[in-house]
């Protein structure tokens, strides 16, 4: 039991496999719902961008229950659904480019860790304009925001995107957050900031990640409070 959550393997629906072994996903299909010993649930979040579950540990930890689930790796996915067995049957999709508005449920907050790898200084750092389309995904992100106006979002990225083109990057970012697209401010977004997993979250690792934190307007977050560091212990 972790967070109030039974954990049980699951035999992963809503995948098929290649001869090589290469897994690719189903759009749109539910994982088997189990019993869970969690109570009732304080908010509900969307987990975009999913990897194996990493920041849905945390919310799910504070309270929050999980509607949707989007991840475009196959095999990521599939640990992602034995590290989890949810207490209610939600969607589980891929790429979030292919999902329709209409599919996307009710939600209080959206999280996202999107592709780094546009921003990161161990890559090309072509932003927006990645070959791959990558940088192309925070449009999306600003789709679901504008079409379904969530409390609050959390985005997270690399130390990079602070600094790509010369901050004109995330410049960019933060008003359209503010906007979603539009003309008048539906958000407030708070300055962007660097958290270290080694400093705040007691783990013994120097990874540094920009998180950009946004509320709704007219929501009430004089209690939100960036984390204090956290000093390691030695085991």
């Amino acid at each position: 039991v972790a967070s109030g959550i039974v954990l049980t393997k699951l035999k992963p629906q809503g995948f098929t496999g290649d001869q090589k072994g290469k897994l690719s996903i189903k759009e749109g299909f539910t994982f088997v719902s189990v019993k869970s010993k969690a109570s009732e649930k304080d908010f509900t979040f969307i987990d975009l961008f999913a990897g194996i579950g990493g920041m849905r540990l945390g919310f799910v930890s504070a309270g929050g229950r999980c509607v949707l689930t989007s991840e475009i790796d196959g095999a990521a996915l599939e640990t992602y659904s034995l590290n989890y067995s949810p207490d209610h049957p939600h969607k589980y999709y891929g790429d979030i480019c292919k999902i329709k508005s209409a599919d996307v449920p009710k939600h209080d907050v959206l999280i996202a860790g999107f592709p780094c790898q546009p921003y990161s200084i161990a890559g090309l750092r072509q932003g927006f304009e990645d070959e791959k389309g990558r940088g192309q995904v925070f449009l999306s992100i600003l789709d679901v925001l504008k079409k379904k106006k969530p409390k609050a979002f959390m985005l997270e990225n690399v130390k990079g995107m602070l600094s790509h083109d010369q901050g004109r990057t995330i410049q960019y970012m933060v008003e359209q957050l503010q906007t979603v697209g539009g003309k008048s401010v539906i958000y407030d977004v708070l300055q962007p900031t660097v958290l270290n997993s080694m400093t705040h979250g007691g783990v013994p690792q120097n990874r540094e990640r920009v998180f950009i934190v946004g509320f709704l307007k007219g929501t009430d977050y004089s209690d939100f409070v960036w984390p204090e560091p956290i000093k390691l212990k030695k085991t």
